[in-house]
């Protein structure tokens, strides 16, 4: 039993100690035979387990602590010392004599009965001459009595014994038990894995405990990483094909955002909202600019959150990650042959380790001694009670023959030679003297026995004390305290240890982590170097190469389940197509009347009839606009007057017989000013100077006018192609299809977007230029409809099923089942077989020696007081006869 312990104890420690190195080679030689004893010693121990006792959590530290004492010094000197030397001083210094005697003392009493038995007592048994005050001690029942009661209490000490011994052998039985299946499971849920398996008291997983094993997680992180490292494995030979047959979405989404950011940029250009000739301004305002901010704002939000871009967006970031060619493949791959090395080290430790408690000559061999009928152990409470109740049996009898054999009956008076004859019989005298000497003897070497068997459980309670209490304080205190951390200073695969005796392994903590949702992954415990900077497994791995690929993948199955596919139906951008076609950009441009009246050039137009001029557009007839197009009309009905009514209702005003006035020309001749302003009067009189008026009028028509219908002052924004210095101006209008099904002439620089360059053009030009974005629009995304058709199956479904295969359904295998559940399952196992069942086991057996041996010591004296009445009795009686004869026994 105490060698099974001491076998135990050091396994507990390095147990701790080895979570320094958490993180790739498939299953060894030695990994196959160390689970074949696994699966042995599962199923010789796990078989049991339905019979043992599982102790509860304060049960078990309540056992371990009455073992230490109240003040547990051994915990409070792990918990506090500075380093190894510290620790050694201070189990020297506060370890003092009184500890040791209170763990000690039946070893103690041990000696002094000894010294007794054999210095004196012994001798008074075997030497007549050595008995002192021997005389006639008249027997009485209230002698008998008391000799009575103390074989009763003594039988009634032996049975409380008995069931403390019967109850430490079960605990102890229990825990063996226990400890087997737990380290069994252990290993095989740490190498093999414990995924599926059913909830029992022999198995340490369940449903949220279930582990996928360091093997299969190494095989899949190697397997992963040899397809990440060769160029014609399934996952990059698949992708490289399916990634250059999809670049075609790159094309279309980011020709159409340029088709639309072109006509933004040629809206939005400033000489286009508000013309200028030089740094004069012109005074018109273009509305249709203004009004087509929102629609296409709109048409870029549907674009930018459509399926084409989703489409984009997810073969973009797996072209990111997963290019064959691409940095971040290799990257990848790099951390994740980085995060099979602790890995690996973690099973080869466990292995080794653990696998004592599965081997054949390891723990098996002390295992088998401790329970069973026929166990070691069980011979071991036999010598303790089998012993003394033959002791108490001849104790029994000894009070019989005092009570009714202590005379010979009827009692002769002499002998045959006719001297007076002893009446006494020496038939009780020796049944007593055999039950006190053997009483003496036994008490002494179970004394001893029992007081080394506490002398060992003093040590092992105060290790398996701080390993019920583990957390990451106590774990660090405790490191320290063994010289794993010094100075204070934490490093990082230290820091890992803390965290997984916290988060897997602290059975106080356990609650805590529940209720604030801590993550008992290992993925979110296990540390790599990354360029200096530490990160998990999850960050390197999953957060910045698996799990964006992954969102973009669901990204694209929401934006399949809210939007068409098809794009060029959308209703904002048909709205955008139809203004465009349907008003000409001129008709548009309007006159800043607020701007103009302030110009003194123009001034007197104002409250005359030359005023209804500023009513007018570019163009020279009215235009009634769509019902899309939402401009001001400022009360002239339906339609925004063009400059031939304008001028007819100017000439209206004038009456008499001279000229009227006609412009110079036609409406869109080069000049628009009036052929005379003399002698013209207006209707009524008082409508102000007719000359002033008409002049201002003229040098309006003139110098605004006529300047934006025929000078560039306009920009027209064309895209670029061709290399520096022999740029040419590109037209997407001339896109063609190729033989292969790509887009040529697409105007698309390298970074798939539109050089531009803004070109002056007059009014008749800007017109056209805006006008051709109805099948500019119409155009980029018919593109863009026909590249989501040709490649929606490839990525949606051929691309994310290579992905998928190779990539994401392995690793999130590993991922979901990487909790550490397994650790805390198996390390309560073992606490509760090796510290709560066992060592409370172990604990109840050495005390109930101790206290069964200590009152067969107190009825070892009341025997011997018993022995010596009726062996004085006899003895006195024949000095009386003859001083000098020798009447020994």
């Amino acid at each position: 039993c105490r060698a099974n312990m001491t076998r135990c104890f050091p396994w507990a420690c390095v147990l701790l100690l080895l979570l320094v190195d958490l993180g790739s080679s498939a299953k060894t030689e030695e990994d196959v035979k160390v689970l074949g004893q696994a699966s042995v010693t599962k199923e010789k121990y796990c078989s049991k387990m339905d019979s043992a006792k599982m102790m509860s959590y304060e049960e078990g530290k309540k056992t371990i602590e009455f073992a230490l004492g109240t003040d547990n010094p051994l915990y409070q000197i792990l918990m506090s010392s500075k380093g190894p030397d510290d620790l050694q001083e201070r189990i020297t210094q506060e370890i003092g004599v009184g500890f040791v005697i209170s763990a000690g003392w039946p070893i103690v009493l041990s000696i002094l009965v000894w010294i007794a038995f054999y210095g004196f007592l012994m001798w008074t048994f075997c030497c007549s001459c050595c008995r002192r005050c021997v005389r006639h001690r008249k027997p009485s029942m209230i002698k008998k009595g008391l000799f009575a009661a103390a074989l009763v209490l003594a039988l009634i000490c032996w049975s409380i014994c008995l069931g403390f011994a019967n109850g430490g052998y079960a605990n102890i039985s229990d825990g063996a038990i226990t400890t087997g299946c737990s380290a069994a499971n252990l290993i095989d849920d740490t190498l093999a894995g414990s995924a599926d398996k059913s909830t029992t008291m022999g198995s340490s997983s369940n449903a949220s405990t279930a582990f996928i094993g360091i093997i299969p997680m190494v095989d899949t992180f190697n397997q992963l990483a040899g397809q990440l490292d060769d160029a014609q494995s399934p996952l990059l030979s698949g992708l490289s094909s399916l990634l250059s047959d999809t670049s075609k979405i790159d094309e279309a989404v980011a020709f159409a955002e340029a088709t639309v950011e072109l006509l933004k940029n040629a809206m939005a250009n400033q000489d286009n909202l508000a013309p200028k000739t030089g740094s004069k301004s012109l005074y018109h305002n273009c509305e249709l600019c203004r009004e087509m901010v929102d629609p296409m704002a709109k048409v870029l939000v549907e674009l930018k959150k459509g399926v084409a871009n989703a489409l984009k967006s997810t073969r973009g970031e797996v072209e990111k990650q997963l290019d064959p060619n691409g940095v971040q493949i290799r990257k990848l791959s790099k951390n994740i042959k980085s995060s099979i090395e602790p890995l690996e080290k973690v099973k080869n430790e466990v292995r080794d380790m653990v696998g004592w408690f599965v081997k054949p000559d390891g723990f098996q061999e002390y295992g088998d001694h401790t329970y069973g009928e026929g166990s070691t152990l069980f011979f071991v409470i036999l010598y303790a009670f089998l012993p003394s109740a033959f002791i108490l049996l001849f104790g029994f009898l000894g009070l019989g023959c005092w009570q009714f054999q202590e005379k010979y009956k009827p009692d002769p008076a002499t002998d045959e030679t006719g001297n007076p004859k002893n009446p006494y019989l020496l038939r009780g005298p020796r049944v007593v003297a055999c039950s006190w000497c053997n009483a003496c003897i036994f008490a002494i070497n179970v004394l001893f026995i029992g007081g080394l068997m506490i002398a060992v459980a003093v040590p092992v309670s105060g290790a398996c004390l701080v390993f019920t209490e583990i957390d990451y304080t106590n774990g660090k205190n405790l490191l320290t305290s063994v010289g794993a951390i010094k100075d204070g200073q934490i490093g990082s695969d230290m820091e890992v240890v803390l965290t997984v005796m916290d988060r897997c392994l602290s059975l106080g903590q356990e609650e805590f982590h529940k209720q604030n949702g801590t993550s008992l992954n290992l993925m979110d415990m296990v540390t790599l170097v990354d360029n200096g900077t530490s990160q998990t497994v999850r960050e390197l791995v999953i957060s910045k190469a698996i799990q964006p690929v992954k969102d973009q993948f669901a990204m694209l199955d929401a934006r399949l389940s809210e939007n068409p596919t098809t794009l060029s139906t959308l209703p904002d951008l048909l709205k955008l197509r139809r203004i465009f076609r349907e008003n000409p950009i001129g008709a548009t441009y309007r006159v800043d009347p607020i701007t103009l009246r302030a110009d003194p050039e123009y001034a007197a137009m104002d409250n005359s009839p030359a005023a209804i001029l500023w009513a007018s557009s570019l163009l020279c007839s009215n235009h009634t606009p769509s019902s899309d197009l939402n401009i001001d009309l400022r009360g002239y009905g339906t339609s925004v007057p063009g400059i031939e009514w304008a001028w007819g209702v100017f000439s209206t005003f004038a009456v008499g017989d001279t000229e009227i006035g006609q412009p110079a020309g036609t409406c869109d001749a080069a000049s628009l000013e009036m052929q005379s302003c003399n002698d013209w009067q207006f209707q009524p009189p008082d409508l102000g100077n007719i000359k002033e008026s008409c002049e201002a009028g003229s040098r309006y028509m003139k110098n605004i006018k006529s300047v934006l219908q025929k000078d560039p002052v306009y920009r027209c924004v064309y895209p670029m192609t061709g290399p520096a210095g022999s740029r040419t101006k590109c037209l997407p209008e001339n896109i063609t299809k190729d033989s292969t099904g790509r887009w040529k002439n697409t105007c698309l620089s390298e970074d798939n977007k539109f050089d531009t360059v803004a070109e002056p053009c007059t009014l008749h030009e800007f017109n056209s230029y805006v006008q051709q974005f109805d099948d500019r629009l119409k155009q980029a995304f018919h593109v863009l409809d026909a590249a989501v058709n040709d490649t929606l199956d490839d990525v949606k479904v051929r691309m994310r099923s290579i992905v998928d295969t190779n990539v994401l359904d392995p690793m999130y295998d590993v991922i979901n089942q990487c909790k550490c559940n397994f650790m805390l399952e198996a390390w309560k196992g073992l606490l509760n077989g090796f510290c709560f069942s066992g060592t409370s086991g172990y604990i109840d057996l050495a005390y109930s020696y101790v206290i069964i041996a200590t009152g067969m010591l107190g009825l070892s004296i009341a025997l011997y007081i018993f022995w010596r009445i009726m062996r004085d009795n006899w003895e006195s009686f024949g000095k009386e006869e003859d001083p000098s004869s020798n009447n020994n026994i």
